[in-house]
């Protein structure tokens, strides 16, 4: 569900998400306790720089890298210098556009690990009128099956709330520049205003 920040009544439109399964849950048994962990492939675990894990074993030809904590796997896919490997992760996949109500429906998954990417928001809308994104949201993992703490309960309908800011951006950078009116300035120089809104941009 793709939602304005901090109005979670006021669904987007038309934008664009993908997902792959990137692991599967797993039990593993030490003496006679059995612990839950989640386990993504090596071959992807080494595109977003997890090279270890509290556990490594082989499943079906595939070597696995096994975390406690699903949180140290979610972190790594939302590192920015792993931006470009996820998106080529899901390269073969057909993206899914929020609808009226601002929902990305993904049906009939095996269960497992997914990573979910916000892939397209050039033509996000709400209540059928354009609006701009001034960011995309970070990729995220999520657990198929989810398991519910508080119910003691394993969730297989999971709904992801998504939230972007789809007012003005929040930093405004302008760029210095040495030119006006015809004129190459040595000093008093200007700023100009740049249309470039992210955070680590030069």
């Amino acid at each position: 569900y793709k939602h304005k920040t901090d109005e979670l009544n006021v669904p987007v439109q038309n934008v664009e998400f993908k997902t792959k399964k990137i692991g599967d849950l797993y039990q593993i048994k030490t003496g006679t306790t059995h612990q839950m962990v989640y386990g993504i492939q090596k071959q992807i675990a080494s595109e977003v720089g997890i090279n270890s894990g509290d556990y490594t074993f082989t499943d079906s030809g595939q070597n696995i890298i096994a975390f406690k904590d699903a949180k140290k796997i979610n972190e790594a896919f939302q590192k920015n210098e792993n931006r470009q490997n996820v998106q080529n992760l899901l390269n073969d996949k057909t993206g899914i556009r929020t609808n009226s109500d601002g929902n990305a429906i993904f049906s009939n998954l095996d269960y497992g690990l997914y990573v979910v990417v916000e892939t397209d928001v050039t033509n996000a809308k709400i209540g059928n009128k354009p609006v701009s994104i001034t960011w995309q949201t970070r990729p995220y993992v999520v657990s198929l099956p989810s398991y519910i703490a508080n119910e003691k309960n394993w969730n297989k309908d999971v709904v992801v709330n998504t939230k972007n800011s789809i007012d003005d951006a929040t930093l405004e950078k302008k760029i210095v520049t040495n030119y006006h009116g015809g004129t190459i300035l040595t000093t008093d120089l200007e700023t100009a205003d740049t249309d470039i809104t992210q955070g680590n941009d030069v």
